[in-house]
């Protein structure tokens, strides 16, 4: 039978079983595919960290005011953005499958469910269904899905929302599991073999130092005597009783596992360099400080969350909003409440603010999401910037006669 007659003769669908001899091999030996990389622990913490992170951002459609502020605009689009994108599915549950998509897949995808113009509904697209393909000429791009009858429906690009993973020149972007399946499947590797390790009883927690020769009975009463009494975790921190000149002696840690730890953390460290988080993020505290924690966390919110944010806030403006609606609207995710920790410094710095001046009460307050006060759109002048005058000069007796 030729390979074709192959493809022509199966008629069910296929598991992903049928298909892991397609998945690219790392050089470890292991097929890293977008669903393997998640056992990875590393590959995972740093995967839950940015979708749960996006999902839970507040996120709302905002209208321009003229002297320059913002607020919450009275639109469709807000109650899918702050909502549900579907009566079965929530804003938060829409954009942690569309970001998983992206890091996992390259491309996270949805169409815009639009009647009369107005979009009612947002459902996300399965992107190993979807082609993209680009015009030559002008880059325009066309999305092809392939529906579940076998028939294929395109779609506008007006009407896609597109969170592209990372472009590599071609009409699909590149996925972050592409490019560092290297240190993907060392991470992989490493866990599976300590994982062994530890079930095989490989390596044993100490030795029994027994003077003189044992017998072949001896060596075997001795040995049921310890594992009954002390194997496996039930029994873990029970009181040994050697007799006989028995000595415990524990085994400690040789250069082999001093270089296996170290192996592993320089894959934890490479993995989290390819999703751009600080690896105290993901857990791993052996240079953490209080002080470098904090500017950590500024910086994972302006070099790593800030561009999926604005990916996020650009792919749905586009498809969401009309040329036209783009002039006063705007889509903004709220990233306040992630550097919201250092108050002390964010309350000092509204107090000079407002005192200084710079802003007015209300300003400070509605930065903070506060209501407005009363009294509160006056812009302060501190005390000591006030002109001086000149004092009056006292009257004396000959004053007032004069007078």
């Amino acid at each position: 039978m030729r390979i074709l007659d192959w493809f022509r003769s199966e008629k069910r669908a296929m598991q992903y079983a049928d298909y892991m001899w397609l998945v690219p091999l790392s050089s470890t030996g292991v097929a890293v595919s977008a669903e393997t990389a998640l056992t990875s622990p590393t590959t995972l913490a740093c995967f839950r960290l940015l979708t749960d992170v996006i999902s839970t951002l507040p996120l709302h459609l905002y209208q321009r005011l003229p002297e320059g502020g913002k607020k919450r605009a009275e639109h469709p689009v807000e109650k899918l953005l702050a909502g549900f994108t579907a009566p079965w599915e929530s804003s938060e549950s829409f954009r942690k499958k569309v970001t998983s998509d992206a890091i996992l897949r390259a491309d996270g995808l949805a169409v815009a469910i639009k009647v009369r113009g107005e979009t009612r509904e947002i459902h996300r697209l399965d992107p190993s269904a979807v082609k993209i393909e680009c015009d030559r000429a002008t880059g325009e791009p066309k999305y092809t899905a392939t529906l579940a009858d076998g028939g294929t429906k395109e779609y506008r690009w007006q009407d896609i929302v597109h969170l592209p993973g990372i472009f590599t020149g071609g009409p699909h972007s590149k996925s972050i599991i592409d490019l560092a399946r290297e240190a993907i499947g060392i991470d992989i590797v490493m866990a599976q073999h300590q994982a062994k390790l530890f079930a095989n009883g490989a390596r044993p927690a100490g030795l029994l130092k027994v003077p003189g020769k044992l017998t072949e009975p001896a060596v075997n009463r001795i040995r049921e005597s310890w594992n009954s009494q002390h194997q496996g975790s039930d029994n873990s921190g029970k009181t040994a009783i050697l007799e006989g000149g028995v000595e415990f002696e524990p085994i400690s840690l040789n250069s082999t596992d001093a270089q296996f730890l170290e192996l592993r953390k320089l894959a934890i460290e490479d993995i989290a360099r390819a999703f751009g988080v600080p690896s105290i993020l993901i857990g791993s505290l052996d240079r953490a400080t209080w002080k470098n924690a904090e500017e950590l966390s500024r910086q994972f919110l302006t070099y790593t969350l800030r561009p999926w944010l604005n990916a996020w806030q650009a792919a749905l403006e586009r498809a969401l909003l009309t040329a036209k609606e783009r002039d006063s609207l705007f889509i903004e995710f709220t990233t306040d409440d992630l550097v919201r920790a250092d108050l002390a410094a964010r309350f000092d710095a509204f107090f000079k603010s407002v005192g200084g001046p710079w802003l007015t009460a209300n300003e400070a307050r509605a930065a903070d999401n506060h209501a407005p006060v009363d009294g509160g759109d006056v812009l302060r002048t501190p005390l000591n910037t006030a002109p001086a005058t000149t004092p009056k000069k006292d009257l004396n007796e000959d004053d007032v006669a004069a007078a």
